[in-house]
């Protein structure tokens, strides 16, 4: 299982003072790495969607800059990013939780 990176930029392996053409490139080059067509091995489909999740912030200049601004207000606050991704098995494990809730006639 991978880990959930902290930040967008890990997630794409770039610095937080990255251009957009290394952003880019960082990019490509991980979708290409983890893409299951071409890597079949188990965790290839969440890295997958973590790379995908962080270029669609930091790709975009509008979206990086509010990102970039919550980044350094929760850092500032303490808090843990809301932008942290739960990973497939906890998604997982809660989606089965309320199924098994629902079909057993428990409400909590």
């Amino acid at each position: 299982m991978t880990r959930s990176p902290l930040t967008h930029y890990e997630a794409l392996g770039v610095t937080p003072d990255a251009d957009a053409c290394e952003i880019r490139s960082a990019f490509r080059e991980l979708v290409r790495q983890w893409h299951p067509d071409r890597n079949r091995s188990p965790g290839a489909l969440e890295q997958l969607h973590l790379v995908l999740d962080a270029w669609t912030v930091v790709g975009d200049p509008e979206r990086r800059r509010l990102y970039d601004a919550q980044v350094r207000s929760e850092r500032s606050a303490g808090c843990v990013s809301f932008y942290r991704r739960p990973s497939l098995r906890s998604r997982l494990a809660l989606a089965v939780g309320r199924l098994l809730r629902l079909r057993t006639g428990r409400v909590e």
